[in-house]
């Protein structure tokens, strides 16, 4: 099983990150559970609150939750 696939994964990583008070990265996998269970709506909210509280240079991660934001978009105009 890849990670990528892995929706309990990152469930477990937003706990994970939420009990070390890291809220921008718990919002990050937040999001891409959120998008591997369908939920693109969350997926574009969760990703945006989360470049909202990730680091300044936190780039690799900031560069993702705009991945996740334009594939979340992409799925939810395929599934419309």
């Amino acid at each position: 099983m890849f990670e990528e696939d892995n929706s309990f994964l990152f469930k477990q990583l937003a706990t994970a990150y939420d009990k070390i008070n890291d809220e921008g990265r718990s919002l990050l996998s937040l999001a891409e559970y959120s998008l591997l269970i369908g939920d693109e709506k969350k997926c574009q909210t969760y990703a945006k609150s989360a470049k909202e509280k990730l680091p300044k240079n936190a780039a690799a991660e900031i560069l993702r939750a705009d991945d996740l934001i334009l594939e979340s978009k992409e799925k939810d105009k395929l599934s419309s």
